[in-house]
């Protein structure tokens, strides 16, 4: 699902994203994959560039009443990871 939204940093830009997690779910980044509620899966995103290991592993809890977001560009994105995003 891709998702339209303002950049609150550049308001004359629309950032165009995939959502990735759903309100209350729990992700899981490491090693480069993207693992939802303690999945031993990661998501198959063939549409994607590589997370670059010096992103480091990270966990996101989504927040009720927004999700997660993320560019398919993974290494030069601007998306939920990016505290000037965050959720949405």
């Amino acid at each position: 699902i891709k998702r339209l939204f303002p950049n609150s940093q550049q308001q004359e830009i629309d950032y165009i994203k995939r959502v990735i997690g759903l309100p209350g779910e729990k992700l899981e980044i490491k090693d480069g994959k993207v693992y939802i509620n303690g999945s031993d899966q990661p998501l198959k995103e063939d549409y994607t560039k590589d997370i670059t290991p010096e992103d480091g592993d990270k966990i996101y809890t989504v927040p009720e009443g927004s999700v997660f977001v993320m560019g398919d560009n993974r290494a030069n994105s601007r998306d939920s990871r990016d505290p000037t995003v965050g959720y949405v």
